[in-house]
């Protein structure tokens, strides 16, 4: 375990913010010196507390839309609603899908480029 301290912590803010950024960047935001920051980050990489670094894209900035839909079945076989969400995943306009427990029994996020496709997306469900 490691303990970080306040300095870490806006590291990783800054990080979090855009892991993309230099040494220098992140050294002029937290106000530590380049040397600093990039010891600390290996330090933070060794221990494990820093695992990946990632890119998230604007996908609204490539012309989609992300729409989130709440899916209740009514009258339907456990059976069934397993292979009404196997079905679901193999659709390509869904990027995450959850079955859960509850008021909802699967959450689906759907992303497209014409609300038409969404719709045509979700009719395809409601039938199956």
């Amino acid at each position: 375990m490691i303990k970080l301290d306040e300095k870490d912590v806006k590291i990783l803010l800054e990080l979090e913010r855009n892991s993309r950024q230099s040494y220098s960047e992140i050294a002029k935001s937290v106000r530590l010196s380049k040397q600093t920051v990039n010891y600390r980050i290996k330090t933070m990489l060794e221990h494990g507390v820093i695992t990946h670094f990632v890119t998230i894209a604007d996908v609204q900035k490539l012309g989609y839309t992300f729409y989130v839909v709440f899916f209740r079945f009514e009258n339907v076989t456990p059976e069934k609603e397993r292979q009404v969400v196997a079905f679901m995943q193999g659709l390509p306009e869904i990027c995450w899908l959850v079955s859960t427990v509850g008021k909802w029994n699967a959450i689906a996020a759907i992303l497209v480029k014409d609300i038409r496709v969404f719709h045509e997306c979700v009719e395809t469900i409601l039938e199956r």
